[in-house]
């Protein structure tokens, strides 16, 4: 019986397609998944070269671009909650900056 409602709305439910040619295309070798997927955050460079995200302070150690104080970077968080800086289509190195713990307390 319930084989007979399943074949019944299997095929009241199937829609035929408008052409036989798929438009879905296979994904480009330069292409990558967490890139695409990932959420992106825009936040400003201090004056330090810091970046504050989600109550951590980062900073960047890539020197090479000249001063980005005060310009604009996308934060790309991942799947895995990991973190990578982008200023434009450059991803920029970084490091946590760690508070010290107060020596009184």
């Amino acid at each position: 019986m319930l084989s007979q409602d399943v074949r019944f709305l299997a095929g009241a439910l199937h829609v035929e397609a408008r052409e036989a040619v798929s438009r879905y295309r296979a994904l480009l070798a330069h292409e990558n998944l967490n890139e695409i997927f990932c959420i992106k955050y825009v936040r400003q460079i201090h004056s330090d070269h810091t970046v504050h995200f989600e109550n951590q302070k980062y900073k960047i150690t890539d020197r090479q671009y000249g001063s980005l104080k005060k310009k604009d970077l996308s934060v790309h968080v991942y799947a895995d909650n990991s973190i990578a800086l982008y200023y434009g289509h450059l991803k920029l190195e970084f490091e946590l900056v760690v508070k010290p713990k107060r020596r009184w307390a």
